[in-house]
């Protein structure tokens, strides 16, 4: 009798997979996929099987020490091909990109039980005449799922209220009537009641939720669910992209503007990506939608390369589905910064209170104070671990917002003449507490990262806004994503043009996008609404475009600075940044390897030596973080395939004498 040896990925940066034999009591039959307990230099690890085979070995091989999950593999052939894709992709080992596909096992969970799910309702709402046009476009590509025409991708590109919900669960509907499954990716899940109420209405028990707010059984058995064929559509955030779900017919990536489908840590993946990637292997229709679409989404949507080469489809929804008109929005100059909201925005709030109406005010800052400054030095206090301001708390802690750093406030300053410190600005907290101070019995709940990770502290205060029992509710950019309350007649936005300084190329799109998602909260039900935007700079031409909620003249300008300056989507980003507890020697290592990167560019030939252009290495504009200063180079290319040969041939050369941790970003959304 053969041996018989299995080819195993660790969730390790390493390339390739390592070899262990099969114990011969094992089960036979291919065992790929299966999670296995394994030793590794006198430790027990965990690895995942990708392989199996029978081939003698030159070197004695150990045994594989326990099967975890014996009752089923956990991942399938489409997911371990596409962790090689991403580890081709992305630059990390294909163990890092299997493991995120994987949510942490329960392994005391049972193989759900096989029974026929119920048939799923028709959606009874109907569709008007522009969210029909763009149903009838998606339904032909969804119609040819699986072949050579099956493969499209459309841009479902509608204002605030238009509808877009209802044309997705139709093509779930018309999905699971060819014998398809569905993905529907959310970018923040605790804000979606509404969505899963009215999805689980019309389609049962066919739906599994996944995303990390989940209890890690409920995440686990979710999974299982999927893997194993009971639930044929998922619902969640940006790790769900890699539901192993079968025979998938159509996936749908909702508020695709959104900057938290990317990924912050190895592998630096982005879901939109990953999502488009899939639907070409499967050759289905994928849905992007928003109301303030990417940039480089819209570009590629209506440019006449992308339509004719690319498949791509654009549908605009320029009416709101109940009729309701977009609510008209003031700009208001904050001319106080010692009192967290304006006159004209608090007269407008107190009449809503007294109408019995409802109101949403967002503030983009956590905390109480956002500054403490010593009224001598004029120092800012700042986090010793992190080249950012520390945050005053109402429980008198100041706090870094980035690493977790706090410390109990004394309120004098650390200079030597221990003068005192003076508090600046305005948070959550502090508005909260001055609104609840004005008005004892409004009915007020904030919600920010503060307390959203409260178990249910969201769902609750959602449901409660939906249900009438909230006068106000306040909070960080959370609630201007997804939230559908007919109720609100009055958003105010405090400190519109915060952001606008950020040195990001990308600060306008986010700005403008915030601006008019938020806005498009009021007035979406019977009642008309308004909107009322405090800022320090009434005439800023993005605050203006977003009080008119003018998203045409914002592309057009967005659009036409991008290609003068050559950014995406007329190039594409690799974001390398080193990060070392010594700034010289980050700095060192990001010199080093940007010097061999140009050297390589230099032997290119001279036609492609145009399709490179490296910037930097410069310190990232937040210069420290976590006790770790960083500095990054950045290369835009027209050809990705290149760059990243490039890239692979100078890591080769430079890792054996860095000493920098070195962080590689494909596609960046944050430049900070």
């Amino acid at each position: 009798m053969f041996d018989r040896f299995a080819e195993v990925l660790l969730n390790r940066p390493i390339e390739g997979s390592y070899t262990w034999r099969i114990p011969a009591d094992w089960p036979p039959g291919n065992l790929e996929g299966h999670l296995v307990q394994l030793p590794l230099r006198g430790q027990s690890e965990r690895g995942i099987i990708v392989r199996t085979h029978q081939q003698a070995m030159a070197t004695p091989t150990m045994d594989l020490e326990r099967l975890l999950f014996a009752a089923a593999p956990l991942v399938n052939s489409e997911q371990i091909e596409l962790a090689n894709w991403m580890a081709e992709s992305y630059l990390c080992a294909p163990g890092q990109a299997l493991f995120k596909m994987l949510p942490a096992p329960w392994l005391k969970a049972a193989l759900p039980v096989t029974g026929d799910p119920p048939p799923a309702m028709r959606p009874d709402h109907r569709l008007n005449s522009q969210q029909s046009a763009a149903f009838e476009s998606i339904r032909g590509h969804l119609d040819l799922a699986g072949s050579e025409q099956g493969f499209a991708q459309h841009l479902l590109h509608g204002i605030t209220g238009s509808g877009k919900t209802e044309i997705y669960i139709h093509a779930i509907a018309r999905a699971l009537q060819k014998g398809h499954t569905a993905l529907y990716l959310v970018p923040e899940i605790s804000l979606t009641v509404q969505l899963i109420d009215r999805l689980q209405q019309v389609f049962h028990n066919r739906l599994a939720l996944m995303h990390s707010g989940l209890a890690k059984r409920d995440r686990f058995l979710n999974y299982l669910r999927v893997r194993t064929g009971q639930a044929s559509i998922v619902v969640g955030t940006r790790s769900a992209v890699f539901a192993p779900l079968q025979r998938l017919g159509i996936i749908i990536v909702d508020e695709e503007h959104d900057t938290s489908y990317k990924e912050n840590s190895t592998p630096r993946y982005d879901g939109r990506q990953i999502a488009w990637l899939r639907a070409r292997n499967f050759r289905i229709p994928i849905v992007f939608g928003s109301a303030t679409p990417r940039i480089e989404s819209r570009y590629h949507a209506t440019s006449e390369a992308s339509v004719q080469h690319s498949n791509w489809h654009y549908h605009r929804l320029q009416h709101r589905a109940t009729g309701a008109r977009l609510a008209p929005v003031r700009i208001e100059q904050q001319r106080n910064m010692d009192i967290p909201i304006g006159a004209a925005l608090l007269r407008a709030l107190e009449n809503n209170y007294r109408q019995g109406q409802q109101s949403l005010i967002l503030l983009n800052r956590r905390g109480y104070h956002p500054y403490v400054v010593c009224q001598t030095c004029e120092t800012i206090e700042q986090c010793p671990h992190c080249a950012v301001s520390l945050n005053l708390h109402r429980n008198q802690r100041l706090v870094c917002h980035y690493c977790g750093y706090s410390r109990a406030w004394t309120g004098v300053c650390h200079c030597e003449r221990r003068q005192p410190l003076r508090s600046l600005g305005s948070g959550t907290q502090k508005l909260e507490e001055y609104l609840l101070h004005l008005y004892p019995d409004l009915r007020l709940e904030r919600l920010d990262t503060d307390v959203s990770h409260k178990k249910g502290y969201t769902n609750d205060a959602i449901h409660r806004l939906i249900n009438g029992d909230l006068d106000v509710l306040i909070g960080t950019q959370m609630i201007a994503k997804g939230l559908d309350a007919p109720e609100i007649t009055l958003v105010g936005v405090l400190q519109a043009d915060a952001t606008l300084g950020v040195p990001d190329f990308r600060a306008t799109e986010r700005c403008f996008s915030l601006l008019t998602q938020v806005a498009g909260r009021s007035g979406r039900g019977s009642m008309a609404g308004s909107v009322i935007m405090e800022c320090q700079n009434p005439s800023d031409p993005i605050l203006n475009l977003a009080a008119r909620q003018d998203y045409e003249h914002f592309y057009e300008q967005e659009i036409q600075l991008r290609r003068e300056a050559v950014w995406p989507p007329f190039c594409r980003l690799l974001r390398l940044l080193y990060r070392h507890p010594s700034a010289d020697q980050a700095l060192q290592d990001a010199e080093d390897l940007a010097h061999t990167l140009q050297s390589l560019v230099q032997h290119l030939p001279t036609e492609r030596q145009s399709q490179i252009t490296l910037l930097g290495p410069v310190s990232a504009p937040i210069e420290k973080l976590h006790q770790q200063y960083r500095y990054h180079l950045i290369i835009k290319t027209s050809q990705i395939s290149l760059a990243r040969h490039i890239l692979r041939q100078g890591l080769a050369r430079q890792t054996a004498k860095t000493k920098s941790i070195l962080e590689i970003d494909f596609d960046p959304v944050d430049m900070l």
